[in-house]
C-alpha cells in the first residue's frame, strides 16, 4: 500500500536532514507533516538545487507519484508531482518551490544568512523565526502580487501586535521608513491592497541592488530573461458551453489555483474571443499557465497542449486532439470529476511534453 503524502514528506525532511542540507520551511508549516494545504515552499541554497529536485523525484517515484513538470532559474526551483493511480489518498497533487534566498527575481530583500542563524527546528524541519516568517510573508506577497492574501493577516498581524517597534524596525531595513510607516498603517487597518508601495518598494531594491554591483546586475537580468523564455509551455482547456455549465470552469480553476498546477501566477477563465483577452491567452500559455474557456478556444494556434471537455448521456469525456483520453461517469460527484479530469490531463501533458 502506498504512504500518504505526509509520511514522504517526512522522510524527504528525514533525507535532507540525513544528506545535512540545509533548509527552511518558509510558510504553511503549523501542521507539517500531517496537514499540506497548498504547495510546499522551502529555503535551499540554488547549489543544492539539483541535489535536492533528485532526492525529491526518488522518494515520489517510489510511491507512484509522477513528475509533470520540473522548471528550474537562477533562483527558484519548481518540482509538481501527481498520483496518476489514486485509490485511497486525500490529495493527488503536490507542488514544491525551492527558493534560493529572500528575492524579488534575484533581488535579495532578506538576508538569508541571519534568518538561518535564527531557525526554528520543528520535529524533523526547520522554520524561520516567527518575525522573519511572517516579515518574509508579507513582503514576499506584496512584491509579486501588491497584496496580502487575506488567509495570512491573522499572522502577520499577530507577530507585529507582540512587538510592533522591532517589526517596524526591521521592516524599514528591508523596504525603507516610507514603504514601512503606510505598510504598517495598512496592517493596522487590515487594507491588504498594497499594489501602490509595490512599486515604491522595487525601485528602492532595485536600485540598492544596481549600486552594489552594476555588473552583476546586468548579467542576471539577462540570464533571468533567458530563462524565461524556456519556462515549460502551459495549456489551454475548453468546454463544450451547450453542455456544460460555467460552474465547472470555476471549480477547475479553483483546483488549479489551490494547489498550484502549472506555474504562477497565469490562471485565467475566458468567456469571450476578443483581441485584448487573447492578449492574456497567449501571455499565460507562453509563461506556464494554465487558461479554461469556452469550446472556441479549442480552434486557437496558441499551443500544442489544448484540452476539450464535453458531456453525453454516457458521462464527461475529455479529449486532446480529436482522441478521448478519459470517459468518466456522470454519477460521480463534483470533486471527484474536477480530480479526474485534471489527473488525466496531467498525465498526457507528461507523456507529451
Amino acid at each position: 500500500m502506498k504512504k500518504d503524502l505526509s509520511v514522504i514528506l517526512s522522510c524527504f525532511f528525514d533525507k535532507l536532514n540525513e544528506k545535512k542540507l540545509q533548509f527552511l520551511v518558509l510558510r504553511n508549516s503549523e501542521n507539517y507533516p500531517d496537514l499540506i494545504t497548498g504547495d510546499i515552499d522551502l529555503l535551499v541554497s540554488n547549489k543544492d538545487f539539483i541535489q535536492v529536485g533528485k532526492l525529491l523525484t526518488s522518494i515520489f517515484n517510489s510511491e507512484g507519484w509522477d513528475l509533470y513538470l520540473q522548471y528550474k532559474s537562477r533562483h527558484v526551483f519548481y518540482l509538481s508531482f501527481f498520483l496518476k493511480n489514486n485509490i485511497n489518498n486525500d490529495r493527488d497533487i503536490i507542488t514544491f518551490e525551492f527558493f534560493d534566498g529572500f528575492k524579488w527575481h534575484g533581488i535579495k530583500y532578506l538576508n538569508s544568512n541571519i534568518v538561518l542563524k535564527n531557525k526554528v527546528k520543528v520535529k524533523n524541519f526547520y522554520k524561520p523565526e516567527d518575525l522573519f516568517e511572517q516579515l518574509n510573508t508579507l513582503i514576499f506577497h506584496i512584491l509579486y502580487s501588491g497584496a496580502l492574501p487575506d488567509k495570512y493577516y491573522s499572522r502577520v498581524i499577530h507577530v507585529f501586535n507582540l512587538n510592533e517597534v522591532l517589526f517596524r524596525e526591521k521592516l524599514k531595513n528591508i523596504v525603507g521608513l516610507l514603504a514601512a510607516y503606510y505598510l504598517c498603517k495598512n496592517l493596522k487597518e487590515k487594507n491588504l491592497n498594497c499594489n501602490y508601495l509595490r512599486y515604491l518598494i522595487i525601485l528602492r531594491l532595485v536600485f540598492i541592488e544596481f549600486v552594489k554591483n552594476p555588473i552583476n546586475f546586468v548579467y542576471g537580468l539577462f540570464t533571468d530573461i533567458c530563462t524565461h523564455i524556456n519556462r515549460p509551455p502551459g495549456i489551454i482547456v475548453s468546454i463544450n458551453e451547450k453542455k456544460i455549465s460555467d460552474s465547472l470552469l470555476q471549480e477547475l480553476l479553483n483546483h488549479f489555483t489551490k494547489y498550484h498546477i502549472f506555474l504562477p501566477p497565469y490562471r485565467y477563465i475566458v468567456y469571450k474571443n476578443n483581441n485584448n483577452l487573447m492578449i492574456n491567452v497567449k501571455k499565460a500559455i507562453n509563461n506556464g499557465g494554465v487558461v479554461f474557456g469556452y469550446s472556441f478556444l479549442r480552434s486557437l494556434n496558441m499551443g500544442k497542449y489544448i484540452f476539450y471537455i464535453d458531456r453525453n448521456d454516457e458521462g464527461i469525456s475529455v479529449v486532446y486532439k480529436n482522441r478521448l483520453i478519459k470517459k468518466i461517469n456522470s454519477n460521480d460527484d463534483l470533486e471527484k470529476n474536477i480530480k479526474k479530469i485534471t489527473c488525466c490531463m496531467l498525465a498526457e501533458y507528461q507523456a507529451i511534453k
